[in-house]
């Protein structure tokens, strides 16, 4: 309650003023700050509502903390959420519950589906709040407000409702692309295929690889033009898309095999290289695949189907492939390089025969020369590095022996030091008693 003091400062103050309207400013500006007789905000509350500024006679009677007021005036306004806010925040729980339930069945009541779907979730009622959004999304949708109906399920989190707009109001691309970009990625999929179908069915060929580009599926973008016979566009798509087999199999299918191989070159599939030079009849091409992609022997068969005699046993030579290189060079009538190279390998079996039986004997220096002359330079190097490890064990055991010796000795020589002086000293007592007796 107003001290008298200021209750008449404050009378004074108001009586000074000519309108209303300034008398319940003051009120207003005061109102939480200092204490004012009630019959004075009552005064001004009833202003603000002549003067229509109902907000200002709710946010005064707060101020006071008038609460029953300020609710009251709220549910008159047809604000009963605000209602249950201002109840809530003065601890009157049950009050606000109360006012949440009609301020939820008030919005809905007039088709406001949003904002009591709002409020029900603001005030705790999670299943109402889905029920009002699901009857929000539908009433748009039955209204032909499809990007509505889809706002308001996206805004709501409610992906999957969202997808289900699309799909009734049959679009199934929209739906597709939707799903992707929210993460349903299963979903998309399926959706996708069933878009896809609909726009083979129609010839729609390009326009159903887009879709499928825009869903991510990028092989299933390729197999849109495959399906349809056409190779040129799967084969470019492919190319553009980075997808080098699937542009392979597509240039194949378009009989242009140079491009396939090539491709296949560039991308070092030698295998389907080999394959493409094959089908083409270029032998030539076939085994020049062959051995940049390491497989000689596929190298050697190609250019021996080749003709080319002299390449495929060179071929074998450089690749350890001693006893076809040998048959080849005779084919080729070169029998002196045969004899060489039928003599070097003799030689090269000689010695790992001898490396063999030098590993058993623990000779290891002497078998990684054994090795090196057969042409096994890392098992030369295993013996090398294993001769080595052992030498020096053994050199390092040597040492051990040697410091322990020492040692030894070391302290023999400390202890026959300690002896000697005691002996000393029982000589020079046995020599004093003798002169002591003959002295006297």
């Amino acid at each position: 309650m107003a001290t008298q003091t200021n209750a008449a400062e404050l009378e004074t103050m108001l009586s000074q003023l000519a309108s209303d309207e300034g008398r319940a400013q003051v009120i207003r500006n005061l109102a939480g700050k200092t204490p004012i007789p009630r019959k004075h905000i009552k005064n001004a509350i009833t202003t603000y509502q002549k003067i229509g500024q109902p907000d200002e006679a709710v946010e005064l009677a707060r101020a006071s903390g008038m609460t029953s007021t300020a609710v009251e005036l709220c549910v008159a306004l047809g604000e009963p959420a605000k209602a249950a806010r201002i109840a809530r925040e003065a601890g009157d729980l049950a009050k606000s519950r109360e006012l949440y339930a009609q301020a939820v069945q008030y919005r809905a009541g007039k088709g406001e589906y949003v904002r009591a779907a709002k409020i029900a979730a603001e005030a705790g009622m999670a299943d109402e709040a889905v029920r009002l959004f699901e009857t929000a999304v539908d009433a748009a949708a039955e209204q032909g407000a499809i990007e509505t109906a889809i706002q308001i399920a996206n805004d709501a989190n409610m992906h999957r409702k969202a997808v289900d707009v699309y799909v009734d109001a049959g679009m199934l691309v929209e739906a597709a692309e939707y799903a992707t970009e929210v993460g349903l990625d299963d979903l998309a999929e399926e959706l996708c295929e069933g878009a896809l179908a609909g726009l083979e069915a129609d010839e729609r060929f390009e326009e159903a690889a887009e879709v499928a580009q825009r869903a991510g599926l990028l092989d299933r973008a390729v197999r849109v033009y495959m399906d349809a016979e056409m190779y040129d566009e799967a084969a470019e798509l492919a190319v553009e898309l980075e997808l080098d087999e699937v542009a392979i199999d597509a240039y194949i299918a378009a009989g242009k095999l140079d491009d396939a191989a090539e491709i296949a070159k560039e991308a070092r599939l030698y295998d389907k290289a080999v394959e493409i030079k094959e089908k083409e009849g270029d032998l030539r091409g076939a085994a020049m695949m062959a051995e940049k992609g390491g497989m000689a022997a596929k190298a050697v068969q190609l250019y021996r189907e080749a003709g080319m005699i002299n390449i495929a046993a060179e071929v074998a030579r450089k690749n350890k492939l001693t006893e076809e290189a040998i048959e080849l060079m005779a084919a080729a009538g070169t029998d002196d390089a045969a004899a060489e190279l039928k003599r070097l390998e003799e030689k090269k079996r000689a010695a790992r025969e001898r490396m063999d039986t030098l590993e058993k004997e623990g000779r290891f220096k002497e078998a990684a020369a054994a090795a090196r002359e057969a042409g096994l330079h890392d098992k030369a190097r295993f013996y090398r590095e294993l001769h080595n490890n052992l030498e020096k064990q053994a050199e390092e055991a040597a040492q051990g022996v040697a410091v322990s010796a020492a040692a030894a000795e070391q302290e023999e020589e400390e202890d026959t030091s300690e002896v000697a002086p005691k002996r000393r000293r029982r000589r020079r007592s046995s020599t004093s008693r003798v002169r002591r007796r003959f002295s006297r």
